[in-house]
């Protein structure tokens, strides 16, 4: 048998590739009262994920994330400084955007969430895997100025959040947990257990947590509130079964006088191979 035989022989033998994964959209959903939410039928955006969401000082809304369609490019961010992708609404429609910011630590850096006037981030020391299980300390940065707010091993997916003029900050804090931050410096005040990618914001005195959750072997968001920062409700689903096949990364903001929430489907209808939804 010949070289050539042989090889065609053995590739014939190997197992089929498992198909490609489907491109993640972000989609949105509204409500009236933060309970019962619509799906709008058309992505806002494609290859959009680690989400975050902030409304700047004249309402308009600026969604940020990390691009997953190649568009970043490592020798520009030398060159030019870490680019930040998002939406930005402009009252009818959502507008493709990109933001620069100045941080010659981070020229790689994931979990963007912009807050009042600075850009917060996690600088990865690991590159490889999921950063919540990374062994060496990740760097929770904000910038300008360019300055580490908080370090660990597994923090990430910063939200800061202004809750009766204090400055609070959820993480997730290892694989399945969010814990909340408080103080100057930073100090560990509070764990939720069996939720992650946590998003907090203000609404008529009353702070919320929005994070996801494995339901029905699917990442789904859920949502507690707290009246005084301290005591939090139980985490309740915001989305009916048959909503979305997963919500990943949710964040949640005002408008039309009403609310949006947005997710990414990452196109998968259950578990992963490793019996857990994706992160």
């Amino acid at each position: 048998m010949t070289l050539l035989s042989l090889f065609l022989v053995v590739l014939a033998c190997l197992p089929e590739p498992p198909p490609p994964r489907p491109p993640s959209h972000v989609y949105a959903f509204t409500s009236d009262d933060l309970r019962l939410w619509t799906a709008q039928e058309t992505p806002v955006a494609e290859k959009l994920e680690s989400l975050g969401l902030t409304v700047r000082p004249d309402g308009e809304l600026w969604l940020t994330g990390l691009d997953m369609g190649g568009k970043h490019s490592p020798v520009r961010a030398k060159i030019l400084g870490p680019a930040l992708f998002g939406r930005r609404f402009d009252g009818e429609r959502w507008v493709e955007e990109s933001w620069r910011f100045s941080d010659s630590e981070a020229v790689a850096f994931i979990d963007p969430q912009m807050f009042e006037d600075s850009l917060w981030y996690v600088s990865r020391k690991g590159t490889h895997g999921d950063p919540a299980k990374d062994t060496q300390p990740n760097d929770i940065r904000s910038t300008p100025p360019a300055q580490t707010r908080l370090s660990g091993v597994g923090l990430v997916d910063p939200s800061p959040v202004r809750f009766r003029d204090a400055l609070l900050l959820f993480v997730t804090d290892g694989h399945n947990q969010v814990s909340l931050f408080s103080g100057d410096p930073l100090q560990k005040v509070q764990t939720f257990n069996n939720v992650s990618v946590p998003f907090g914001f203000v609404h008529n005195d009353v702070l919320y947590l929005v994070a996801q959750r494995p339901i029905n072997g699917r990442r789904q968001p859920v949502m507690a509130s707290s009246s005084d920062g301290v005591q939090f409700t139980e985490f309740t689903p915001l989305l009916r079964p048959d909503q979305a096949r997963t919500c990943t990364s949710p964040v949640i903001g005002p408008l039309n006088g009403g609310w949006i929430l947005l997710c990414v489907d990452e196109g998968v209808e259950g578990v992963a191979a490793e019996g857990q939804p994706p992160r």
